[in-house]
């Protein structure tokens, strides 16, 4: 809706220049332009301002931030300032390819755009990227920027260490199969980011070290390891009890028997809920493993199934641990005043219970009363009928 609106003033911004009107208002520009999400009307913003616009450096600097092609909008005096492209290159390297010939040639503007753009160097003049100094350059500055380098730096062991070192450990993934299975190599890189332990051979993934230390850092690299590994109780529960994920978990790429595993299952569970939907049949629906791993994380609730969502003990305990486990609660249990009170005294709440009551409780007056003493924010989400 907000591109919509943007597009309508950039067409009376249009209208005005046909009439001779200034559109010199920078501040209002400046305004559109930083609320404005679409990359696509930012830069019809530019196309269509006043020549003054065209040529103020910081107007043009919040254009193409939005929008790096936006370059070819600007005034030819700033298409052709090479301090302010430079400062540009420096915080945007994608309008690399967008720079006029000149400026592609210059290898300072190769390197500086590499360090934001990983495929700056695929867009440069074929002469400097057959410079392999600067190459290497552009690579120490983003090691993926070793995919566009020739076979001789892909099988340089000493630029990819330098590269690693520098924090671009994914030079390592444009690396060569040589020194994909250099294991000091992959050591390194690893330890400086887990995900090139998809890089590495299939001799190493074999490997029980580098594995460990691959899941011990990355619990989803589980998913490239040998099935040996993914049924290999230790090595699962490490991945499993690592954290910082949302929805692709690394339970889901355990073996069957670790998947059936109580004791796996429960603390893949604990360390995030969405894990159980990747468990057995078996375990989802053992009431007594439930009952005992949802009184350590009550968002387990979400993912069980509705006559779990309906038993009163296994909601009662869910929401002692978490109040807002209350949502996940059968329609029933939501109508149960001793259940949402419960939430509401819940140490642990971030939503307001009664919110998530059932509609007659919101209308229940005497209810209502009663739990706005426990937290004056219900009054919120009592019906506004009463």
């Amino acid at each position: 809706m907000e591109s919509k609106i943007t597009l309508v003033i950039v067409i009376l911004i249009s209208f005005s220049l046909k009439g001779q009107k200034s559109t010199n208002d920078k501040d209002s520009i400046l305004d559109l332009l930083q609320r404005e999400r679409n990359s696509l009307t930012c830069k019809r913003i530019l196309k269509h301002a006043s020549k003054a616009l065209q040529n103020d450096s910081e107007v043009v600097k919040a254009t193409i931030l939005k929008s790096n092609d936006a370059l070819k909008f600007a005034s030819k005096e700033l298409r052709n300032d090479r301090d302010f492209l430079m400062h540009m290159i420096d915080q945007n390297g994608t309008i690399y390819p967008f720079l006029k010939k000149k400026f592609q040639k210059d290898q300072a503007f190769l390197i500086a755009a590499s360090k934001t753009n990983d495929k700056a160097l695929q867009f440069a003049p074929r002469k400097l990227k057959s410079d392999n100094t600067i190459v290497s350059e552009c690579v120490l500055k983003n090691g993926k920027a070793l995919q566009f380098a020739g076979f001789r730096l892909k099988n340089d062991r000493d630029l990819v260490i330098q590269a690693i070192n520098n924090n671009n450990a994914s030079a390592f993934e444009y690396a060569s199969g040589n020194l994909k299975s250099d294991r000091g190599l992959a050591l390194m890189a690893i330890q400086k980011n887990p995900t090139m332990y998809r890089h590495v051979c299939s001799e190493l993934k074999a490997d029980l070290e580098i594995t460990k230390m691959a899941i011990q850092k990355n619990g989803l690299m589980l998913e490239f390891a040998p099935l040996e590994f993914q049924d290999n109780y230790d090595i699962v529960l490490s991945a499993v009890n690592s954290k910082g994920y949302s929805f692709t978990v690394p339970l889901e790429f355990a073996s069957k028997k670790l998947q059936d595993d109580p004791s796996i299952v429960k603390s893949a569970i604990i360390q995030n809920p969405i894990s159980l939907k990747h468990s057995s049949i078996r375990l989802q629906n053992d009431r007594d493993f439930i009952l005992d791993a949802i009184q350590h994380n009550g968002m387990i609730l979400e993912y069980t199934n509705e006559n779990f969502r309906s038993d009163t003990e296994i909601v009662s305990m869910a929401i002692n641990n978490n109040g807002d486990a209350l949502e996940f609660a059968s329609q029933e249990l939501k109508n149960n005043k001793e259940i949402v009170i419960s939430a509401a005294n819940c140490n642990y709440c971030t939503t307001i219970a009664l919110s998530n009551a059932s509609k007659g409780l919101q209308e229940d007056s005497d209810f209502v009363l009663e739990i706005v003493k426990l937290d004056g924010l219900s009054l919120l989400f009592a019906s506004s009928d009463l």
